[in-house]
């Protein structure tokens, strides 16, 4: 996301938290599948809609879907899962589907969908321990937990291996899409929002987070889950 989270995402943030994690590096390292599908996982002979249509064209949003509904389907199948939760699962889905599909009333389309779609992959790893389980076509890792000196607030940031990668950040309600930037040493993602830059960056066990208005404050990431 180039910018915070629209009035359009802040709907789905009611239903999606986002952030986590794991060491970056071994994130960073990790190799997606040698031949991914270029469609989602919907029937784009079927597509309604702006944002549906949006992502049948878009490769990485393409990804990001294929992404979502593996991980939606391993948090759905759970054995840990009551009949309750399970319920509880497909209605926050329903509802998620219905804002990233809201996406054609905000500002920049596909800046939208490509933030709900990266919330919710970190809310479903974050909230659903089977939705962590790797497989051969794993994209996402995390979350990765942070705790900053001077800052009683914990982050958590979710990496998500599309092209460019990205990260998914959670600090105090705020969700921010930061892609993949240059960096010397380290990983380091970063984006500028309409009250200034997001940035997050980490090497080993170490981090640094730049907030909007904010110093940037030094953190260490906790293991990955």
């Amino acid at each position: 996301m180039n910018r915070a989270c629209s009035q359009s995402l802040l709907r789905i943030a009611m239903l999606c938290l986002c952030i986590t994690g794991s060491t970056v590096s071994p994130v960073i390292a990790a190799t997606p599948p040698a031949t991914p599908s270029s469609s989602p996982s919907f029937d784009c002979s079927r597509a309604t809609g702006q944002a549906q249509q949006l992502v049948c064209a878009d490769e990485q949003l393409a990804t990001l879907d294929r992404e979502l509904a593996r991980l939606y389907t391993l948090a759905a199948r759970s054995p840990q899962l009551s009949t309750k939760q399970r319920a509880s699962l497909r209605a926050y889905q329903h509802g998620w589907i219905k804002g990233r599909n809201d996406c054609w009333k905000a500002d920049d389309l596909r800046a939208c969908v490509l933030d709900s779609y990266a919330m919710r992959i970190h809310e479903l790893r974050r909230d659903y321990a089977d939705a962590r389980t790797d497989t051969a076509d794993s994209l996402s890792r995390g979350p990765v937990y942070v705790t900053c000196d001077g800052s009683e607030t914990g982050m958590a940031a979710t990496f998500i291996h599309t092209e460019p990668q990205l990260a998914c950040l959670e600090s105090q309600g705020r969700f921010y899409t930061l892609p993949l930037a240059v960096s010397a040493s380290g990983a380091r993602y970063a984006a500028n929002t309409g009250e200034g830059e997001v940035s997050f960056w980490s090497k080993g066990d170490e981090a640094r987070v730049t907030l909007p208005g904010q110093a940037a404050l030094n953190c260490r990431t906790g293991a990955a889950r």
